[in-house]
């Protein structure tokens, strides 16, 4: 039999490594594409993150009264991400405040280019425009904030206070009382309905609405309704971001995952094993857990535990009374007095909840001495855990309600 030529082989074995090499090509291709998309994502998430972060800044300049610092964390919020709406409705407050009507009125035009829904825009386009005597302007704004959330007080109190300067007292009196029946402790809608109520004659109701302002004015629980930053209204305050925005939201799974681990902690009474980690720290407090004990070892823990010298320091106290009320874990059976120790310790720093704790074990003690102990743990809080009161006691079954 022939064999192939040389040249037959060696075209073979070319052809085949020509092959071999491309699909690598584009299987080390396609892999450094999927990594760059990866990395894409994540700086996308990151600018969008520093953006969120430099809006939240200004809003932490403006509710310093800083202006200025704030309107530039704004601008550079909307550098880093120009679509970003909060930031713009943000930069329109800052600039009112600044005070910049024009800047202000151009970056709250924008903001409604953006979203039309949004109502700070608006109510800072009638601020602007009552401040310059366009009533008109001003009232068609604010109630395109009434048309989104009729109940605002800013907007009604700014509505009713142009209609007083018109002299429409009839739908100055009827915007003002929306605004006290949303804020029925806005003392700026009490007086100035109180005012109106004088003028058109109604003196008796006047008289009433006016004591109330009076009332709240004195106390100092009433709101106003004025042109410093966070006095303004509601939607004359800066957005702030919570985090939460749907694009901040890592979408895809964590690569975590949880593990039962209920019973290599708390152990079994049989014996299997307790998690107990025993060691001090250097003020001698106790921690738990770590280290496999059996009950024969958690009964010598214990006892260690209850032989400590009892240390001035509440964190000693609080570590001592946890560790034995917890070593009930694996030995359901306490002495009464291990635990009338622990009550003692939850007395003494008013660790209510562990108290009851204490007092629910001894309860279930028949024994004189459990009795005894029970008596005295009460008589002893009686006064400084009064709240813990209406315990229902029956003496020949041990039995507590709690209510």
């Amino acid at each position: 039999m022939k064999s192939l030529p040389a040249s037959v082989i060696l075209l073979t074995l070319l052809g085949f490594f020509s092959t071999a090499g491309t699909l690598l090509i584009e299987s080390s291709a396609a892999s450094s594409s999927a990594q760059a998309i990866s990395r894409s994502e994540l700086a996308a998430l990151e600018k969008r993150e520093a953006a969120y972060r430099a809006n939240n800044l200004g809003v932490a300049m403006l509710e310093q009264y800083k202006a200025k610092e704030a309107v530039e964390d704004f601008n550079r919020a909307l550098a880093i991400k120009p679509d970003l709406v909060i930031a713009r409705v943000n930069l329109s407050i800052a600039m009112y405040y600044l005070p910049d009507a024009d800047g202000a009125k151009r970056e709250a035009e924008k903001a409604l280019i953006q979203d039309p829904n949004r109502p700070q825009p608006h109510y800072i386009l009638g601020l602007i425009a009552r401040a310059q005597n366009r009533f008109e302007e001003g009232i068609a704004q604010f109630q395109k904030v009434l048309k989104i959330d009729p109940d605002d007080v800013g907007s009604n109190i700014n509505v009713g206070q142009i209609f007083t300067q018109q002299k429409e007292y009839a739908d100055a009196i009827a915007a003002f009382r929306r605004a006290i029946a949303a804020e029925p402790y806005n003392e700026t809608a009490l007086y100035n309905l109180g005012i109106l109520l004088t003028r058109t004659g109604n003196r008796a109701e006047a008289q009433s609405v006016l004591q109330k302002f009076q009332e709240l004015k004195q106390s100092g629980a009433g709101t106003t309704i004025g042109t410093n930053y966070l006095e303004g209204g509601h939607y004359a305050e800066a957005v702030v971001s919570t985090g939460i925005e749907p694009e901040l939201v890592e979408r895809t799974t964590p690569d975590v995952k949880f593990t039962e681990a209920t019973e290599s902690w708390l152990g079994a009474a049989s014996g299997r094993g307790l998690n107990v980690l025993s060691s001090r720290g250097p003020q001698g407090e106790l921690n738990i857990p770590v280290q496999e004990v059996s009950a024969r070892a958690a009964r010598e823990f214990l006892s260690d535990c209850c032989a400590m010298t009892v240390e001035n320091s509440p964190m000693s106290h609080r570590s001592q009374a946890w560790a034995i009320t917890e070593t009930t874990v694996i030995l359901p059976s306490l002495p009464v007095i291990t635990i009338t120790m622990a009550s003692q310790i939850y007395s003494s720093y008013g660790a209510r909840r562990q108290l009851l704790s204490c007092i629910t074990t001894m309860a279930m003690d028949t024994s004189l001495t459990g009795q005894r102990s029970l008596a005295s743990c009460l008589c002893q809080n009686r006064v400084r855990h009064i709240s813990l009161a209406r315990l229902l006691i029956s003496t020949t079954t041990a039995i507590w309600t709690f209510s």
